[in-house]
């Protein structure tokens, strides 16, 4: 099954072995399908699997009860572990907010100019960045409501409305 990195624990909670998972991204719906985790090390490598008894919003991410978490001691050594989630989780729905892994590969255009297609993602703080690659190298195209037009699923393409110079600046 392919997982999905989406928060780290960052500390215990009570005396029942909660712990508090810290969102990496804004919440979606796919909380609420939450059966099972996965805790790794690192970033790349989940280890352990955890069944889920029961979930709670907590500020910036959720509360969380694992199976075989029984006290706060057992909780506290999973601090600092990286979660994951199975990746079929984070599809989402007709009408829903996307999840960026679902337009990877997605063709970029400016009006009806072909931009690049895109070939990752990055952040500057406050917004995502799609990375779309182009004959000349990648550019970063804020993906942000104001310059997007229309996200087609059926044809993978995302019309925006880029404004003028934004990436010749980055040429």
């Amino acid at each position: 099954m392919l997982m999905h990195l989406v928060g780290k624990i960052t500390l215990a909670k009570g005396l029942g072995g909660e712990v508090v998972l810290r969102l990496f991204g804004s919440a979606m719906d796919w909380q609420e399908r939450l059966e099972t985790l996965s805790l790794g090390w690192d970033q790349d490598t989940p280890s352990e699997n955890f069944t889920v008894e029961r979930w709670a919003w907590h500020r910036q991410g959720l509360t969380v009860k694992l199976a075989g978490v029984a006290n706060r001691n057992q909780a506290e050594e999973l601090r600092g572990r990286w979660v994951f989630v199975p990746d079929q989780l984070l599809v989402a729905k007709p009408g829903e907010v996307f999840f960026l892994k679902e337009i990877l590969g997605f063709r970029v255009f400016n009006g009806d100019q072909l931009v690049g297609a895109i070939s990752g993602f990055s952040s500057n703080g406050p917004q995502d960045l799609l990375v779309v690659q182009q004959r000349e190298g990648a550019v970063e195209i804020p993906l942000v409501k104001e310059f997007l037009r229309e996200v087609d699923f059926s044809s993978a393409h995302i019309l925006m409305r880029l404004p003028p110079g934004l990436l010749e600046a980055q040429r």
